[in-house]
């Protein structure tokens, strides 16, 4: 831990009677620039080296072994696990394909093929969570069930199963991953005027506090609060935030998106 990341991470978050007095609210302030695209690890399916093809001609024994399977067998919940993740990975592979088309057609059924994956998916580990609620691997489930909800466009869906698994497994190494998908969906509908910027603010917040100072997505976390705290007026906030993402940065160099957040984070300083 690096001892002025570890204490910028603390004053950032710091409970607000420690801070100084707050000044009156403030209006709603649309910031000078966008966010700048940052990559960021979100934890995913590990991709194979299998292509769509193969990844699809797999799927009937997958599925025939979950459908053998009887839900009072132990290792039931492990295969259902599996087959989710296999229709994970095969939309992953699908959208892969998608980007890549250069016929439309082409294009059509790799999206075709993504859609009915992720429903699939779905399907399957919303079965394993309601049948096996006490499986040890309970929190992968549920992280990898609101991705693929957030994948397929509903957002709302996507937040209440993140909720869901930050109330059950409160110590989970996927809280902090959930926090920032429900960071990240409800910035988007804070910029289009749908929910108040206190939202977004609060689930960077909690994301940046459950990575810590070595978590790879803290930087990102405090980059996107730093912009949150922006639209709500708050230059101070938004400064302490931006300059922990560029200490971060600048700290974790290997990290994914170090570069781009590094760059990122200076452009926003000086607009501050």
């Amino acid at each position: 831990m690096r001892p002025r990341l570890a204490l910028a991470l603390a004053l950032l978050l710091a409970p607000v009677s420690t801070r100084a007095a707050p000044p009156a609210p403030a209006k709603v302030v649309a910031p000078p620039l966008a966010q700048s695209p940052i990559p960021v690890a979100y934890p995913e399916v590990a991709r194979t080296s299998a292509t769509t093809s193969q990844l699809l001609a797999d799927v009937p024994s997958q599925e025939g072994r979950w459908k053998a399977t009887p839900k009072t067998d132990p290792k039931r919940a492990d295969v259902g696990l599996k087959v989710g993740l296999h229709h994970v990975e095969l939309a992953m592979a699908a959208d892969a394909d998608r980007a890549a088309a250069t016929k439309d057609a082409d294009r059509t059924k790799a999206a075709q093929i993504r859609t009915s994956a992720l429903t699939r998916a779905v399907e399957v580990l919303r079965a394993v969570a309601d049948e096996h609620p006490t499986f040890g691997r309970l929190d992968e489930v549920l992280y990898h069930l609101a991705r693929a909800h957030r994948a397929l466009g509903s957002d709302d869906l996507a937040r209440l199963i993140h909720l869901e698994l930050t109330k059950k497994m409160p110590l989970s190494r996927f809280v902090p991953w959930a926090y920032l998908d429900i960071g990240d969906s409800t910035f988007e509908q804070a910029l289009q005027g749908k929910v108040d910027w206190t939202i977004p603010r609060e689930a960077y917040t909690r994301a940046a506090k459950w990575m810590g100072p070595d978590g790879e997505g803290l930087g990102y976390a405090a980059y996107k609060l730093g912009f949150a705290e922006w639209h709500l007026g708050n230059k101070s906030a938004a400064r302490k935030a931006f300059t922990l993402a560029k200490e971060f940065a600048a700290e974790h160099p290997k990290v994914k998106g170090a570069a781009e957040l590094a760059a990122a984070t200076a452009k926003a300083l000086a607009a501050l």
